[in-house]
């Protein structure tokens, strides 16, 4: 799945492969992106788990990749991803090395036994993010953390369900000061295709060679420059299971404006606390500015008759820029704050929270 990140950032970017356990290791060291993907990717499939974790020794592994010989990179991250609980080893001594040098570190929980509360706490002490991740959206998590650490914005994300013999299709417009879309797309293990509609109705194949397609066996990702209007997604699918196969679907693209949810789990149970936080801001140059003194609000609507017929047994993510249009049976709007009192971490960063206690019959949602 982490093959799906290299895939995802720009080619002007350099990546290095740590892996960890009881300790931890180089596996290859930072190189571009641009002449040493497939090598990066190959490199991916040598990682495997043991029984100890050491987040530490992975934190200090990579911050010796990241500065190797003196170097001093632009916006240095750490992408960390970790199945269990860190049982040997220090931590928070390297924690504290990467606030010293300013280095953010997006996390991903993986699984149901990971320590989402540490990794949580390491990403929001060092100014990175932290995202929880299951089995079959891990590939779609690796490429949300990309649009983090890049400071693009989510117009439209969707967990869904492709059935034999049919089509899903989804529409986003397109803000005028958006420069470029990214399309997304990671399924199971079937052979699933993809075309966008322009909004001048004009149709994009991967054959087309307008921008940039890269498909790998359970991802596709599909680049074009952002033209302000109506777009659609269309994704049909062969040798399908015959009870469908679950599609996680993002569009997402460069913004004058930054705004992205930060906390959805994979899945909820019925009636669980759900907390929402969103993050805004304007971007200038690679650095975002929390915007103060405005009003976030989140409605939520619940399962519905329209959305059953769209989305199957999926969930949705759908950012503030837009909010689908529908007859809407059941139907809450709450209030997010930035105050820090609300699961929003700190006054006034830009970070926006609330939670959402309405979840009380079972289906899709619509954030």
């Amino acid at each position: 799945a982490a093959r799906s990140y290299i895939d995802s950032v720009p080619e002007e970017d350099y990546v290095s492969v740590a892996g960890f356990s009881t300790d931890a290791s180089s596996i290859v060291g930072l190189s571009s992106i641009k002449t040493s993907k497939e090598k990066l990717k190959q490199c991916i499939l040598s990682l495997h788990s043991t029984s100890s974790t050491n987040i530490g020794a992975g934190l200090r592994v990579g911050m010796e990749q990241i500065f190797t010989e003196g170097q001093r990179p632009q916006n240095p991250i750490i992408l960390l991803l970790s199945d269990g609980m860190h049982n040997t080893g220090e931590l928070w001594p390297w924690v504290e090395e990467c606030k010293k040098k300013q280095v953010k570190v997006y996390t991903v929980a993986f699984g149901s036994d990971a320590d989402q509360v540490t990794l949580c706490k390491i990403a929001h002490q060092t100014g990175g993010r932290c995202f929880p991740a299951g089995i079959k959206n891990l590939s779609h998590i690796y490429h949300k953390a990309n649009i983090f650490v890049h400071n693009n914005s989510t117009l439209f994300a969707s967990s869904d369900w492709l059935k034999p013999g049919k089509e899903l299709k989804y529409k986003v417009d397109v803000p005028s000061d958006f420069k470029n879309l990214t399309f997304f797309t990671n399924w199971q293990g079937s052979s699933i295709q993809t075309v966008v509609v322009k909004p001048d109705g004009s149709l994009i194949y991967p054959s087309s060679q307008m921008g940039d397609y890269q498909k790998d066996n359970t991802y596709s990702i599909f680049r074009v420059p952002a033209e302000t209007g109506i777009w659609e997604l269309r994704l049909s699918g062969q040798d399908l299971p015959q009870e469908g196969e679950q599609i996680n679907v993002s569009i997402s693209g460069k913004s004058e404006t930054y705004s992205n949810f930060l906390t959805f789990q994979p899945e909820y149970k019925q009636g669980q606390r759900v907390l929402i936080r969103v993050e805004v801001a304007d971007v200038a140059g690679n650095q975002k500015i929390p915007l103060e003194n405005i009003k976030v609000k989140a409605k939520i609507e619940g399962p519905t008759p329209q959305l059953l017929k769209k989305v199957g047994k999926g969930k949705f993510e759908i950012n503030p820029f837009k909010i689908l249009i529908g007859s809407i049976l059941k139907q809450q709007e709450i209030d997010l704050y930035d105050d820090g009192v609300h699961d929003d971490y700190d006054s006034k960063d830009g970070i926006y929270g609330g939670t959402f206690l309405g979840g009380d019959i079972p289906g899709p949602y619509l954030v």
